[in-house]
């Protein structure tokens, strides 16, 4: 896609101005993003529940990737499981081992080659940490706030970082709050959806269920009060971050061959039936799981 250098960073501004108009709330309370069945999108509400102080967790959400060679396996086995994310009807639990296993010497080589694995836990951890120091100093009312990753596929899992909330003093009949923050600025069933189902399933295992088996209230009985930020591809941050980018990196041209030079925007693409579930979701209601 080329779009001409002088212009395309004014057009990303513009064209965020003209998405938000549309774009529904990023923040959600627990109910309003329990509301998901597999492969269906939860139209976006602002949380109801009321504040609280802290501590409160900061949970990065992610795909996550193999530390080291030896995940690799692990990693692609959970992958390939996950039907909100690939898809393979009734013979998931076969076809996604066989998968798997074939895939893995090949993608071991790949991560040997780029240095023997994946930064993304790294980086992530130290992201998580140097925002927890920005909201301590912004939101000292809701301080202090704590760093958590939770990968699907790799370590920490979002079992591993459940666990680890509750041993911190998280839940478990002393309240707290956290936030699911999913790093996927775009919402889709087979990313954040899936992260978010995971979530919940955990929650439900490790906190338990209310007397017969209806689900507990969100923070109101001493489980976690969780809320959720699902989606921000145009959260004028990030757009001012893109366009900022375009700038800099244009400006180390001389003005003579600014005109020339070609700006490729790259995203990972999503199947029709992905988009299409979508747009059912869209016009009818969604029950909780």
């Amino acid at each position: 896609m080329h779009i001409p250098p002088n212009y395309a960073a004014m057009a990303l501004r513009t064209a965020s101005r003209q998405l938000s108009k549309h774009a529904s709330p990023a923040t959600l309370s627990l109910t309003a993003a329990r509301r998901q069945t597999r492969g269906l999108a939860t139209p976006a509400a602002t949380s109801s529940t009321k504040p609280s102080k802290g501590p409160t967790a900061m949970v990065f959400m992610n795909m996550g990737g193999p530390s080291t060679v030896p995940e690799v396996g692990n990693f692609l086995s959970r992958l390939f499981a996950d039907g909100d994310l690939i898809p393979l009807g009734r013979f998931q639990k076969y076809l996604g081992p066989l998968i798997a296993q074939r895939r893995t010497p090949k993608i071991e080589k790949q991560y040997a080659a780029i240095g023997g694995g994946s930064p993304i836990r790294k980086w992530s951890e130290h992201q998580a940490a140097e925002m927890c120091k920005i909201l301590d100093k912004t939101s000292p009312e809701t301080a202090p706030h704590k760093p958590y990753v939770a990968f699907r596929y790799a370590d920490p899992l979002t079992e591993e970082m459940y666990a680890k909330l509750l041993a911190d003093g998280f839940g478990g009949g002393k309240g707290g709050r956290a936030v699911a923050f999913t790093q996927y600025p775009q919402y889709s069933c087979s990313t954040t959806g899936s992260s978010l189902n995971d979530l919940w399933k955990w929650r439900e295992k490790l906190e338990g269920t209310g007397r017969g088996g209806v689900e507990k209230a969100n923070g109101e009985d001493g489980s976690i009060q969780w809320s959720v930020i699902d989606r921000w591809p145009v959260h004028k941050g990030l757009v001012e971050a893109f366009a900022q980018n375009i700038e800099a990196t244009l400006a180390k041209y001389s003005e003579a061959d600014r005109k020339d030079v070609t700006i490729l925007f790259s995203a990972h693409s999503l199947p029709m039936t992905v988009v299409n579930r979508g747009k059912y979701s869209s016009s009818n209601s969604i029950a909780p799981r």
